[in-house]
């Protein structure tokens, strides 16, 4: 005795080109809008002295924290967290 096929199951409708974007940008991603907001902090003058400041003091201390100091002081780091950010 063979067993009844199953009907398949529809793919979800995909959206218009155009409305991509808007859906991207607006759906709740908690990380990326995290990300993006401490691109903010860097932004601010005040602030980013104050935030190398403590980077410096973690490099210099070493270990863990200053090796993770070195990666988020390096350059590149804003433009990997912007680029995480509007993934």
């Amino acid at each position: 005795m063979s067993e009844p096929e199953l009907p398949g199951i529809p793919a979800p409708p995909r959206l218009p080109w155009w409305q991509r974007p808007h859906r991207l940008l607006t759906k709740q991603k908690w990380p990326g809008w995290m990300l993006l907001l401490l691109l903010v902090v860097e932004g601010v003058p005040d602030w980013k002295s104050r935030l190398d400041f403590w980077l410096d003091a973690a490099q210099k201390a070493g270990g863990y924290s200053g090796q993770a100091a070195v990666v988020i002081s390096s350059p590149y780091f804003s433009l990997g967290v912007a680029g995480i950010g509007i993934l």
